[in-house]
Formats: C-alpha cells, sequence, structure tokens
C-alpha cells in the first residue's frame, strides 16, 4: 500500500469512528444492534477496510462488540468490567494525588477551571461527547501532577473506555431514577463533583481529594455495578 493510500485509509478511518462513537454514545445506535461493514461503508461512502478498522479501535474503547462467526454489534461494559475500571482510575489518580502532595501548577488549574464551565455548557446543551472530553481533560491534569511517565501511561491505556464508562452511569442513573434507587436520587451532578474536587486540589487538601476521588470513581463504580446486576436480572436491555 503506497503512502497516500495509507494516509487516505487512516483519514477515512478517523472519520468512521468519530461518526460511529458519537452514534453510538448519542443513542442512535442501540445496545445489541448489529454493525455490517458493507452497510456502514456503503452509507458513509468509504471502503470496507477503514470500517474494519474503525470497529477495532471502537472494540478497544468497549463501544463495540466483537463475536468470531457472528460479526460486530453495540456493547455496554459488563458491570464487572465498569467497576473494575471505575476502581483502577480512581487509585490512579489517588497516587498521582499523594506523589503530588495535591499541588497542580497554575496552567493545569486554569485547564481544571476551564473544563468545568465546558462541562456545564455541555449538560446544558445535553451534549455527552463534549462531557466525555471535558472529563478526560480535567482527570488528565491530575494524573500529569505527579510527573511519573509510567503511571500516566498506565492511566491513559484506560482512557479510550471513557466513553463507556460514561454510558455505564448514564444507563445506571436512568434505571436508579426508574426504580426510585435512594443512592441514585441523592447522588448531585457530575459538575457538582467534579468542582467540589477543584476546589479541594486548589487548596491543597490531599485527603479531601482522596475522599472525594473515592466518591467519583470507586462509590460510583460500586453503585453502577449494583444497578447493572439488578438491570440484568430484570431482563432490561
Amino acid at each position: 500500500m503506497h503512502q497516500s493510500e495509507q494516509s487516505n485509509r487512516a483519514s477515512s478511518s478517523e472519520m468512521v469512528l468519530a461518526h460511529l462513537r458519537e452514534q453510538i454514545i448519542n443513542g442512535q445506535l442501540a445496545p445489541r444492534e448489529r454493525l455490517l461493514e458493507s452497510d456502514i461503508a456503503k452509507r458513509l461512502g468509504v471502503s470496507r477496510g477503514p470500517v474494519r478498522d474503525a470497529l477495532k479501535r471502537l472494540a478497544i474503547e468497549g463501544l463495540v462488540d466483537y463475536k468470531p462467526n457472528k460479526g460486530c454489534s453495540v456493547a455496554r461494559l459488563s458491570p464487572k468490567d465498569a467497576y473494575e475500571v471505575f476502581f483502577l482510575r480512581g487509585n490512579l489518580e489517588k497516587l498521582a494525588i499523594k506523589k503530588s502532595n495535591c499541588r497542580i501548577n497554575d496552567y493545569g488549574l486554569l485547564t481544571m477551571e476551564t473544563t468545568l464551565e465546558e462541562l456545564r455548557t455541555a449538560t446544558e446543551d445535553e451534549d455527552l461527547m463534549r462531557a466525555i472530553k471535558a472529563d478526560e481533560l480535567f482527570h488528565q491534569q491530575i494524573i500529569r501532577s505527579a510527573q511519573i511517565d509510567r503511571l500516566t501511561k498506565m492511566w491513559e491505556l484506560l482512557s479510550p473506555l471513557n466513553s463507556a464508562m460514561f454510558l455505564s452511569v448514564q444507563d445506571a442513573n436512568r434505571f436508579g431514577i426508574q426504580i426510585n434507587d435512594r443512592e441514585t436520587l441523592a447522588k448531585g451532578s457530575a459538575l457538582d463533583s467534579h468542582t467540589e474536587l477543584y476546589k479541594a486540589i486548589k487548596r491543597n487538601d490531599q485527603e479531601a481529594a482522596c475522599r472525594l476521588l473515592d466518591v467519583h470513581y470507586e462509590a460510583t463504580g460500586e453503585r453502577v455495578y449494583r444497578l447493572s446486576l439488578l438491570r440484568e436480572k430484570a431482563g432490561i436491555a
């Protein structure tokens, strides 16, 4: 394959990836809905190669499920997977907070403040894609504060699953409200939790920051796990 052909395929793959990711996150493609390479390629006016590349990337992100001889379909993180991702991300960020003595430089704090505003407007506009990007940038400042390359790389390995995590929380919240789950009804907004975490970090309150990370990640992961199992038991897709 010539360099120009490789470049065109990569560009087409990124376009297909962005299109499918947005459709999955916005609910235009439903869980378990089959994703046929030929149909997607025809609809988007590309060859099947870029579609195949995009589907592989989405499988890594936890948004697509691939089964041999059955092909691809829209996925959701399993309750166990969702809990493990929450648990690991939270603990990696707590390690970063402790290593940095809860100190983030002025640029990092300014970035966090900017992403809070972006998260607020994205929430108001019900734009989940923008909210996910803002969340990623916010937490990126925390993990980078430790200045440990391997810690950052470990965290970044989980980053592709951020979209799937957001969908897991969204599904759990909807179900929790539906069944009047007290823990869900008492839960504050994502903007509130991020704002409180930012304030704790800004005043260099390591204990409060770690406690808030526990609530933000591990407690949320436990709630998502519990509600996901209830949803599965009730046979709700």
